[in-house]
């Protein structure tokens, strides 16, 4: 109660009361959560295996100034929990909302869960400006060694394709690899890039590293295949599996090749995992760690 009434005036002094927001505080197992107005949010608290997931809601449609709160205490699962906040009148239900985002959570693709959200939402009719974001919570499994177990993605270097997307507001809005200026929005960019994920889905490739034999050479080849008829790198020009091939990358070193947040996201892929949607200067990104 202490914490909920805490944040409630919080909104209060910041202002928050006046305008659509949404906020969540994670304090240990903690959670605890606002929003103002037409701002909402839901908790999915994920079973894991064949279990129905626990959805909890926050917020209010009405459009209330006064803010609502909830404090809830997570379990620390090795299924995790995800939060989706959304303002506008995105016209879905909080169970339809859940579904449409737990795919995508629960590969750690936030992002494109929002994408996929707001896509949704628009395609049932919604209009008006609507904003969403959402995180993954995940727990790290409890050890008594005191050793650190030894992980892939511990390599300071790791080898990554990816498909580049650009748009009107990028650094260059030219397409080089068939030589003519880009004038999408980053919102239809980043609509390319979604269905380039479905189809990746479709085909095995966001399963990550539990694929092997003739379903592994598949799975490569879809990935091959949308670089070949998407990407606007010149990378995309290289041959056979090296098409979108962006060489090693080291976060720790300040000039790559590659934009650093590339490098930054892909040493925490494991090998054969495909990234969220990545945003850099040079347009949108998709990411596959192939060492």
């Amino acid at each position: 109660d202490d914490l909920q009434e805490a944040l409630k005036d919080s909104f209060v002094h910041l202002g928050f009361d006046s305008c659509e927001a949404a906020v969540v505080l994670l304090l240990g197992v903690r959670l605890v959560a606002a929003a103002s107005h037409s701002a909402r949010g839901i908790v999915t608290i994920h079973a894991g295996g064949e279990g129905s997931d626990s959805i909890i809601q926050f917020g209010s449609s009405e459009g209330v100034g006064e803010p609502t709160t909830l404090c809830v205490e997570l379990e620390e699962s090795p299924a995790g929990q995800s939060v989706v906040l959304f303002s506008g009148d995105v016209g879905l239900g909080c169970e339809e909302i859940a579904t449409t985002a737990t795919s995508w959570l629960s590969r750690g693709q936030c992002r494109s869960g929002c994408a996929a959200l707001l896509e949704r939402a628009r395609s049932s009719g919604a209009e008006g400006s609507l904003v969403a974001v959402a995180s993954r919570i995940t727990w790290a499994p409890s050890s008594s060694s005191p050793k650190r177990p030894r992980t892939e993605a511990s390599s300071s270097q790791v080898r990554c394709r990816h498909i580049l997307v650009r748009h009107a507001a990028c650094k260059q809005p030219f397409d080089k690899v068939r030589r003519k200026a880009v004038k999408r929005s980053s919102e239809e960019a980043e609509a390319i890039l979604l269905k380039v994920l479905r189809e990746l889905e479709a085909a095995g490739e966001l399963s990550g590293p539990s694929a092997s034999g003739a379903k592994a050479s598949s799975v490569s080849a879809a990935f091959t295949t949308q670089v070949r008829a998407i990407s606007e790198c010149e990378s995309s020009l290289k041959g056979g599996e090296l098409a979108g091939d962006l060489g090693w990358l080291d976060p720790s070193k300040k000039h790559e090749k590659a934009p650093a947040p590339l490098a930054k996201v892909a040493v925490g892929l494991q090998v054969s995992q495909v990234s969220d949607i990545v945003a850099t200067d040079l347009g949108l990104h998709i990411l596959k760690r192939t060492a």
